[in-house]
């Protein structure tokens, strides 16, 4: 997820630490990952991962998440195949 350059008058940072504090609240959250940006084809600097009964339930918290932290770009990567346990 990437948010926006321009946070008003908030910190980035702030916005950046609020995000992930209300993400590792998520029952639904088993990992939050910051990362370093892969440069313009892939910028995503927050990865989080979601265990829910229906991609469904998932897609409702991803678009609220994104709606209450105003984040305009993001991707979901759907589990194929678990392939552990």
């Amino acid at each position: 997820m990437v948010y926006p350059p321009q946070a008003g008058n908030l910190n980035p940072n702030d916005v950046f630490q609020s995000a992930v504090n209300f993400l590792c609240s998520l029952p639904q959250v088993s990992h939050c990952i910051e990362r370093k940006a892969a440069g313009p084809d892939w910028p995503y600097n927050l990865y989080a991962v979601f265990h829910e009964t229906s991609s469904e339930q998932i897609a409702n918290i991803v678009a609220q998440f994104t709606k209450d932290f105003k984040i305009e770009q993001f991707q979901t990567l759907p589990t194929v195949k678990s392939l552990k346990g």
